[in-house]
């Protein structure tokens, strides 16, 4: 039995030059270019993306703020839309409600449920 010695080339069986055998080799610095580029596509899209992260309600501490984001019927003369307010005490009436305490527009000492929807957390 002989081996072929013929010297093989990157073709197709018929002669096809169109379609290689062998993919293309790109060097390492074409690699790392590309990984570089890359990497900066994902942090310039987790910079852009990113949305603050709020603080809970259900987290506040005597000193924190909170910001009026809606005006219940009953507290229409008490406080107002958009403006912060020191929380001034933070008490929990059972296991199940905590209440925060602010001083409103009227220098009154006033007291909302963590869960209260007129409020947020800043």
């Amino acid at each position: 039995m002989s081996e072929s010695t013929k010297t093989t080339s990157n073709e197709a069986e018929n002669g096809n030059k169109s379609k290689p055998l062998l993919a293309e080799v790109i060097s390492r610095e074409q690699y790392l270019n590309a990984l570089e580029i890359i990497d900066n596509y994902h942090r310039q899209n987790s910079t852009v993306v990113s949305k603050p992260i709020f603080k809970s309600m259900f987290n506040l501490k005597k000193g924190d703020f909170v910001e009026c984001k809606k005006i219940h019927q009953q507290s229409t003369n008490t406080i107002t839309l958009g403006k912060k307010y020191e929380v001034v005490e933070v008490s929990e009436q059972d296991s199940y409600r905590e209440l925060f305490y602010i001083i409103d527009d009227k220098g009154n000492r006033r007291s909302y449920f963590c869960k209260n929807s007129q409020f947020s957390a800043v």
